[in-house]
């Protein structure tokens, strides 16, 4: 498996997007984008419960916020049907290991279930790594990010994260199919 980083710091004023997501509370419940995979649902029953899983962290998208220039996102991603989703993880907190099946995103945006391996899904970090963040992979550990780095993945690629710091992580999820 290869992730991808790119920065986009000097293309979008992330500023906005940033103080949002840092004073972001719960504006509405996250409904949960989770695999029907027996085997995340065994490790998620086995060793993940709310009091360390963030599957529903606080979370906004641009319904919720429509003040942000959200359009500044054009310019960096080539894709239809976009949806974003601020995340903001506190410390002591993590996701358990699972992969995207964009079962939500596909049912929400009306696209049939076959095509979820057309979908993309982008990880924007809003500022710049702290001690004790990481990002998970079955063959590496994402640390050491810039505010503006952009991570990618390919379909179906399990991943978890966690935050054993001290501050909370930020980021926006911009999901969507590509172009063209």
């Amino acid at each position: 498996m290869k992730y991808k980083v790119k920065n986009i710091a000097d293309k979008i004023n992330l500023e906005p997007f940033y103080i949002f997501a840092k004073n972001l509370s719960s504006i509405r419940t996250l409904e949960p984008d989770l695999s029907t995979n027996p085997e995340v649902i065994k490790i998620t029953k086995n060793y993940y419960n709310e009091h360390n899983n963030c599957n529903y962290i606080a979370f906004a998208d641009q319904k919720d916020v429509k003040h942000l220039p959200w359009d500044e996102f054009n310019s960096v991603f080539n894709l239809e049907k976009k949806s974003f989703c601020f995340i903001n993880q506190p410390p002591g907190m993590f996701t358990n290991p699972h992969y995207d099946s964009f079962i939500g995103y596909c049912q929400k945006n009306k696209i049939d279930d076959q095509k979820a391996s057309k979908v993309e899904r982008y990880v924007v970090f809003l500022d710049n790594w702290k001690w004790g963040q990481s990002f998970c992979f079955p063959d590496h550990t994402f640390t050491n990010w810039r505010k503006g780095d952009v991570l990618t993945w390919p379909y179906l690629t399990w991943h978890s994260t966690a935050n054993a710091g001290l501050e909370n992580r930020l980021i926006i999820t911009v999901t969507g199919v590509k172009s063209g």
